[in-house]
């Protein structure tokens, strides 16, 4: 293992509830404490890790005070590894969802029921259908609510005009990993099941975009076997991913399809009536090896799952007494491109000749995520005063949850070259939270 490798800790069901934040008789606060205990042991072997994947199931019940708890574990959990706090990367799952937001509206019940078609193929348009009103859009996505408060700073949210979010990591190569999160919650309620009330997901969300020089490693809470349209989204995950993670189910499994690789999470906080009850956790580290039609992604999957008689967490060895998985994932060949000073004979004006590279200034001018991560780890109230100082509010923003809101002065900041003021802003009253 060297610093080269791209290292990333996959966690899934940590199921935070409200007697997480009491402490007054939480059974899974040791085994919190343990996973840090446990991950910290492994860094000399792993020499750093670049950022945390949680598959779903953050919360609950989807409750404010629940992410809340969970934001604080995470940001301790980031600090122990030497980590970034904003380089954690989740999706929701079905305990994301506040079901008492779906019990309370007659019209998001008959929604949900709707989007639960008996044919599979009808899916994409009921989908298209009812994310793109404005009134029925919004409504589906409201029992997201409070995980869309917490994951906005993570630049992880999921809304009826982009359920999918997507970020990039670079490689050793210089080749980029997209993280792409899907919504596999999207109508969840407390029907979910393998039967007759599976989940949706769409083409669009299971189709990534073919890029040169980027390999897909996608973030989904339900396995296919849950969802209605599940032939479609493995085809296209198959095709475009060459790395899939998955949580629910409280089963931890590592192994191939085609040319992707799978990995089911396991569940750190799994019910503890549930037979055989398990907590696990992975570890992934990445690494591009040769050149040309060679290329290949290397990847070691270190499992670790509990050990109950000595209560702690330790390795699954592999068959060749390994304490990871190896597995090499061919890759498209590409070869990164060299930029040097030419001299340029095409009829372009001085104007254009001068103008910066479009690549460069577009990275420039997209919010850095910690500079998201800190303007929505401040108060409201301090948000507001940010925003109101630099004139970034607007009467169209009337009606909108505080998360859209702030989405829109992050964007009107950007347009408006104000992104290096709003940081010094944010900056000054982060250093004292």
């Amino acid at each position: 293992m060297t610093g080269a490798h791209l290292v990333l800790v996959h966690l899934s069901d940590i199921h935070i509830r409200y007697r997480d934040i009491s402490g007054d008789y939480d059974l899974d606060a040791d085994l919190r404490n343990e996973l840090k205990r446990d991950l910290s042991d492994l860094l000399p072997s792993l020499h750093h890790v670049n950022g945390i994947l949680v598959t779903g199931d953050t919360a609950f019940a989807g409750k404010r005070g629940e992410y809340e708890a969970a934001s604080g574990w995470l940001g301790d959990l980031c600090t122990i590894l030497a980590c970034h706090p904003e380089n954690v990367w989740v999706v929701p799952g079905n305990h994301d969802i506040d079901r008492s937001v779906i019990t309370g509206s007659v019209l998001l019940q008959q929604a949900r029921h709707t989007l639960r078609p008996s044919d599979p193929n009808s899916v994409d348009e009921l989908v298209s259908r009812y994310l793109t009103d404005g009134q029925a859009g919004p409504l589906l996505l409201s029992p997201l609510e409070e995980y869309n408060r917490f994951a906005v700073r993570f630049g992880c949210t999921t809304a009826h005009d982009g359920l999918v979010w997507e970020d990039d990591l670079k490689l050793n190569d210089g080749s980029i990993l997209r993280l792409w999160g899907i919504n596999s919650a999207l109508v969840s309620d407390e029907t979910d099941d393998t039967g007759n009330n599976k989940l949706i997901v769409g083409t669009k969300q299971a189709l990534p975009p073919r890029d040169d020089g980027v390999a897909y490693l996608t973030l989904c809470h339900h396995p296919p076997n849950w969802l209605l349209d599940n032939h479609r989204v493995e085809d296209g995950l198959n095709s475009r991913a060459i790395i899939q993670l998955f949580g629910h189910e409280h089963r931890q499994r590592v192994h191939t399809v085609s040319d992707s690789l799978r990995v089911y999470a396991g569940a750190l906080h799994p019910s503890r009536d549930e037979p055989g009850w398990n907590p696990r956790y992975n570890v992934l580290c990445l690494c591009v090896e040769g050149t040309g039609d060679e290329r290949k992604l290397s990847v070691n999957v270190w499992a670790r799952v509990w050990n109950p008689s000595t209560s702690r967490f330790v390795p699954e060895y592999s068959t060749e007494g390994e304490p990871f998985y190896e597995f090499a994932l061919p890759l498209d060949a590409w070869v990164q491109e060299v930029h040097t000073e030419r001299l340029d004979l095409t009829d372009t004006s001085d104007e254009e000749r001068q103008r910066p590279d479009v690549e460069k200034e577009r990275a420039r001018m997209k919010p850095t995520r910690q500079l998201v991560y800190r303007f929505f780890s401040l108060p409201y109230s301090q948000r507001m005063e940010v925003a109101l100082d630099l004139h970034l509010v607007s009467d169209e923003d009337e009606g909108l949850g505080d998360t859209e809101r702030f989405k829109k002065v992050l964007l009107r900041a950007k347009d408006q070259g104000l992104l290096d003021k709003l940081q010094e802003l944010v900056e000054a009253r982060y250093a004292d939270t």
